[in-house]
């Protein structure tokens, strides 16, 4: 015999999980989270399990559920009362929705507000297509009041109140369901997860969850112990010591690393001791190798100077100011000659403008100065070669003579035969002889470059060609300028680089086999120490790698795969096809057998539906009424199978359908309300009339509101006075009740019955124009004109005048304000309500006295 159950199966399959996964999931499976430390505790168990930790004491762990949620939803609960709506769109604040515990309708025209109820009732309930909620946009105020509602709920006598958003995760909230037009497009169009199933089934997407908790721990352990480490850069040259460490893996024994511990004393002693031969046998060849080669490159170094010191002098800039200079004695000389061609023209002398006649007249004037005269020539004083007296003419001749001599040309010229003379010193002491024949310099380059030897010693005869010819111009005063030359000194650069590299090629050389041996053992040496420095490290690396070996390993233990295939197995087996045979008896019920197909399918330990039409979306099949009706079968199906639903919530369920689908919609929502609570918002009074006649048919209760936009402002709710209840409205009946209501209650809370009493009194003026003027010839709920009715018409321009002031006279109470200036408003009081049933009823009477004359006469 096959006991086997929904439950008796996850029960087993729970008890066969790893303990680490059932030591979660014992909270996971009734909605609760488990704690960080209870995270970490379920981890420890697991590397337990793997031998990666030394296990603890455990207590044991039996799964035995009967039913996860039971006794966490009371199956009583419905929804008593939605009020104190605030931050929704533009509705009116202040108003109350009562819901009926079998079906509630509110009705009202587009743009009454509705849809600003129903985004606030998604906002609270399960639906599929959540909408972001607006405060009131035209509302220019700074500040406006946040999203929030006060929902009343009842359970057997019990009532309280939630709020959202403050209480959104109340249980009570997961109860209720939506469905609107949003929703219906993803019921057609999406692949949508089963949100309302078997409690039981609803484990396995908690299960998950503690699989993923611990993976998430291993994952995290993982990362931070697989950073690849390179111990071997750590070890300069060969050992076996560093092989062992290149070939590092999970394999490595930590007893091969022991062999090469500790590093001892003696160890360090032996090593001193062959880093101080290998000193004593390198020493003797390298150092004078090396010796040889600096004092080479410090002989380079100072011709490298030597050739910058001449290169200076035989640049561009300085040629060109020695030729620049040459000129300037040109200048000055010619200048010179000018002035004394003009200052002295005499026609016994001649050649007073050459050299001589300039040498004789300074000779003259150095002379002077060693005659007793201070101020020679003077009145008085005789000539310095005839000695005879000189005349006043006389004088002044010799004065001009010395002026000559003292003018700046002169002097111009004298400081820049000075400069030149200078020039040609200086130059005349250049030394070109830098590569001398028996120099050490000059034989090892000619060994070693001779090349570039012998075209530094061309370009130091270049040089000194051009310096001899440079001092030629200069006694010459040749004034034409020489093209610079420089000797190529970067040649040396290269000669640099080359004993650099010999040097260091000799120091790392090594001289013997001897050596070579020695060296070999300082690197074993040096490798175990550096081993026994980084042991502990290494040690910990081997063990992470084999750590890492085993978990990646056991990871996959905890891949949810096995959850999702039991998931699958178990839904197919007592959920799947349950779900199928609804949907099929929803669609038949909904005259909507279109050959709609479902297809299953799970991931992650969560089932999923979608519906097609031989493999194409029902959106690209179905005329959109038809689309609407298969929208309804599936959102109906599953609600069908939830165990917690308590409630449902339309938005305009029939839009598009024609008033047969519209009569067999309402028929369906009528009878399922009897097993839930069934809330309608519409604006189609056709609807609304077959929904009214299928709850009287079968005697089931409702309300219906009414929902009205009033100077502009829209969400005005008028309880239990639609235009459904008109024949409830033939006599002031309610308004009457609202009165006796009113006078129980203080001042303060008289304000809203009388309003809502006023609302009661239009609607029975309502009432009075369809049954008692128009004799119930025209309903607006029926499609039936009742022509029968027409006898009992009767039309009175002086009845319907007063029954038209005292109707404006309730909307004009009833809401608050004054529709014109002609009125100003004033706040209704009881005896203006009395005063108004009073009137009522008397107009009533008035319409009733005259049809009876009417009919006698």
């Amino acid at each position: 015999m096959n006991n086997l159950s929904l439950e008796s199966e996850i029960n087993a399959f729970l008890n066969s999980l790893p303990y680490c996964v059932k030591f979660l999931s014992r909270k996971l499976i009734i909605g609760e989270m488990p704690t960080d430390e209870e995270v970490m505790v379920a981890y420890n168990y697991f590397l337990e399990d793997l031998g990666l930790k030394v296990k603890s004491k455990r207590e044991e762990i039996l799964f035995e559920i009967p039913d996860i949620d039971e006794g966490k939803y009371n199956s009583h609960l419905y929804l008593d009362e939605l009020k104190n709506v605030k931050g929704v769109n533009a509705l009116v604040e202040n108003q109350t929705i009562k819901f009926n515990p079998n079906i509630t309708v509110i009705y009202g025209a587009n743009g009454s507000g509705k849809t600003g109820y129903i985004r606030m009732l998604k906002k609270a309930f399960f639906n599929r297509a959540n909408e972001e909620i607006l405060p009131d946009v035209y509302n220019d105020k700074s500040e406006q009041e946040s999203l929030s509602a006060d929902f009343t709920f009842k359970t057997d006598n019990n009532s309280y109140s939630l709020n959202i958003p403050g209480n959104h995760a109340a249980p009570e909230f997961s109860r209720f369901a939506i469905f609107d037009n949003n929703s219906a497009t993803v019921h057609l169009n999406s692949k949508n997860e089963f949100e309302f199933r078997p409690a039981s089934l609803n484990i396995f997407s908690r299960l998950t969850l503690a699989f993923k908790k611990i993976e998430e721990k291993i994952s995290l352990e993982i990362t931070s112990k697989s950073i690849e480490k390179d111990f071997s850069a750590l070890f300069d040259g060969d050992s076996e010591i560093k092989t062992l460490i290149q070939n590092l893996d999970v394999k490595t024994q930590l007893t091969n690393l022991d062999r090469y511990t500790p590093y001892s004393e003696s160890d360090k002693q032996e090593k001193k001791r062959l880093e101080e031969k290998k000193i004593d046998l390198l020493t003797l060849k390298k150092d004078e190798e090396v010796k040889v080669l600096n004092e080479t490159k410090e002989l380079i170094g100072k011709l490298e100077k030597s050739i910058e010191n001449l290169n200076e002098y035989f640049t561009t800039e300085s040629i060109t100011k020695v030729y620049s200079t040459i000129e300037t004695l040109i200048e000055n000389e010619d200048k010179s000659k000018k002035e004394e061609i003009q200052n002295f023209k005499f026609e016994r002398i001649t050649n007073t403008d050459g050299e001589e006649w300039k040498v004789f007249i300074e000779a003259a004037a150095d002379f002077s100065k060693k005659q007793p005269s201070v101020n020679y020539p003077e009145q008085g004083d005789s000539c310095l070669l005839c000695q005879q007296t000189l005349s006043n003419d006389a004088v002044k001749l010799i004065s001009s003579y010395w002026d000559v001599i003292k003018s700046q040309t002169e002097k111009e010229v004298k400081q820049t035969k000075e400069k030149m003379s200078h020039l040609k010193s200086f130059y005349g002491k250049l030394d070109f002889n830098l590569l001398r024949d028996n120099d050490i310099l000059t034989k090892w380059l000619i060994e070693k470059f001779p090349e570039t030897a012998q075209k530094m010693r061309e370009d130091l005869r270049t040089q000194q060609e051009l310096l001899n010819m440079l001092i030629i111009d200069i006694e010459q005063k040749v004034p034409f300028v020489r093209q610079s030359f420089q000797i190529d000194k970067t040649l040396l650069n290269a000669i640099d680089l080359y004993i650099d590299s010999n040097i260091i090629e000799i120091e790392l050389k090594e001289p013997n086999e001897e050596i070579a041996l020695i060296n070999k053992q300082i690197i074993y040496l040096t490798h175990k120490e550096k081993l026994n420095e980084h042991i502990p490290k290494i040690k910990e690396y081997i063990q992470d790698l084999q750590w890492l070996k085993i978990a990646t390993e056991a990871k996959k233990q905890l891949s949810t795969r096995k959850v999702t295939i039991k998931e699958k197995e178990l839904s197919e087996k007592y959920f799947n096809q349950s779900y199928i045979d609804k949907f099929n008896e929803e669609c038949w019920k909904l005259d909507g057998e279109f050959g709609v197909e479902i297809n299953h399918s799970s991931n992650i330990g969560t089932s999923y539906r979608e519906l097609k039409i031989k493999e194409n979306m029902p959106s690209k099949v179905l005329s959109e009424g038809e689309q609407k009706v298969i929208a309804i079968a599936d959102f109906l199906s599953e609600i069908q199978l939830s165990e917690i639903n308590r409630g449902i919530v339309f938005d305009d369920p029939v839009t598009s359908l024609d008033e047969g689908r519209k009569s067999v919609i309402a028929n369906r929502l009528v009878k399922e309300a009897k097993n839930r609570q069934v809330v309608i918002f519409t604006h189609d009074l056709v609807f609304v009339s077959s929904i009214l006649r299928e709850c009287e048919e079968s005697d089931t209760l409702f309300d219906c509101h009414w929902i009205e936009k009033i100077e502009g402002s829209p969400g005005t709710i008028w309880l239990k006075n639609t235009p459904s209840y008109e024949k409830d409205y033939k006599k002031s009946g309610k308004a009457q009740k609202y009165y006796e209501e009113a006078l129980k209650l203080g001042p303060e809370n008289r304000e809203n019955n009388i309003k809502n009493g006023f609302a009661s009194l239009r609607t029975s003026y309502e009432a009075l124009v369809v049954f008692d003027l128009f004799a119930g010839v025209v309903q607006r709920f029926t499609e039936r004109i009742s022509l029968d009715s027409l006898k009992g018409v009767y039309f009175d321009k002086v009845i319907i005048k007063e029954i038209v002031d005292s109707y404006g006279q309730c909307c004009r109470y009833m809401e608050g304000h004054s529709h014109s200036d002609k009125y100003a408003y004033k706040k209704p009081t009881l005896e203006n309500f009395k005063e108004e049933i009073d009137r009522f009823n008397e107009v009533k009477k008035k319409l009733k006295d005259l049809k009876k004359e009417a009919i006698k006469t």
